[in-house]
């Protein structure tokens, strides 16, 4: 999933499935676009580039923003100003309780992102109290609209080999 934000300034979502994936590799045009402009030139100029078929592409106006994909860690409810101190500082206990993990995406018919802490080991609510326990005990931060996405200020971290925790 990629978001991006109009000349407007309105956001918008593209999704990107497996198989979407798989024939823009094939294509040479990038999975997760980034200059949205480029990406329709290249497209244009692929021999088998034909105008009929509407393009997965995002608009060639639209800014990228940020790209989301399963597994991906984010540290989410935190200020910037302190999660870049704490990285810089290498003091990683006080980020822990905030980093999560991308379990599962879905756009369709409506956006429900599904964080995970990135300390739990299951992910079967349903032995685990359920959901809505797993909700109240913030081991479960689920998203379904952009405002609340932008509200938690989600940022994107990487851990390591070693275990320093990086921003992406």
């Amino acid at each position: 999933m990629a978001l991006y934000k109009t000349p407007d300034g309105e956001p918008k979502i593209v999704g990107v499935t497996f198989w979407e994936a798989v024939r823009r590799k094939n294509k040479g045009l990038p999975v997760i676009v980034k200059d949205p402009a480029a990406a329709h030139l290249l497209e244009q100029s692929l021999p088998d580039y034909n105008s009929t078929i509407p393009s997965t592409l995002p608009n060639q106006d639209w800014t990228f923003l940020q790209s989301l994909q399963q597994n991906e860690l984010f540290v989410l409810g935190m200020s910037t100003e302190l999660i870049h101190k704490y990285v810089d500082n290498k003091e990683y206990r006080e980020i822990s309780n905030y980093i999560y993990r991308i379990q599962k995406i879905s756009i369709s018919p409506s956006l429900n992102i599904y964080f995970r802490s990135h300390l739990e080991t299951r992910v079967d609510d349903k032995k685990m109290g359920g959901e809505m326990l797993n909700k109240q005990l913030r081991k479960l931060i689920v998203i379904q609209s952009l405002g609340k996405f932008n509200e938690i200020n989600p940022i994107k971290v990487k851990i390591n080999h070693t275990g320093y925790i990086e921003l992406v």
